[in-house]
């Protein structure tokens, strides 16, 4: 199976967070931009104005403003590998079943589609315990590439739900998106 290659990603849509069972954030707008190997930015707005901004760069979290760096690192640390999902299954075994192919590592398993190769389940864990993540509701880009438009990641502290309404790939992103010297 050929792995997802791009340069970079843009993502906007809806995210809905609990953590530890309270409510913070309830559909409200959100940009997520990937750069692999290991850069990711998630800005999240409420009627237009900036409410968080997370950085994930080198293995470290940043956000603005400053808040529970617990929580944000909890989220990023499952929101990563499940965008990145195919980065980790370099050393995968390969388990054809009837309908979806399983690759398994030492720590994670991913459940993938057999007609659209769009990943189904994931389960992996992270710095705090086991991390289990459905996708669903395939969409297309504008190139025709598919992807999962509806993920939902379930951890020891924290679930969150993400609606995505559009994603590009390759767009043209500033580097300096991802630290906190220039906005």
């Amino acid at each position: 199976m050929g792995r997802a290659r791009f340069e970079t990603l843009k993502l906007s849509g809806e995210v809905s967070l609990a953590f530890e069972g309270r409510p913070l954030l309830d559909k409200a707008s959100v940009v997520l931009y990937l750069a692999p190997p290991d850069r990711m930015r998630l800005r999240v707005y409420r009627v237009g104005i900036p409410v968080l901004d997370l950085l994930y760069r080198d293995r470290q979290v940043w956000s603005r403003p400053a808040g529970d760096i617990s929580a944000y690192q909890s989220l990023v640390y499952g929101l990563h590998p499940a965008l990145f999902w195919w980065k980790y299954m370099d050393t995968a075994e390969f388990l054809p079943l009837p309908e979806s192919l399983v690759l398994k590592t030492a720590t994670q398993t991913v459940w993938i589609d057999r007609q659209t190769l769009l990943p189904l389940v994931h389960e992996f864990v992270s710095p705090e315990g086991p991390v289990y993540v459905q996708y669903s509701a395939p969409a297309a880009m504008e190139s025709g590439r598919l992807f999962s438009s509806h993920i939902a990641v379930v951890a020891p502290s924290y679930s969150a739900i993400v609606s995505i309404r559009k994603m590009a790939a390759d767009e043209t992103l500033r580097p300096e998106l991802f630290s906190w010297e220039t906005d």
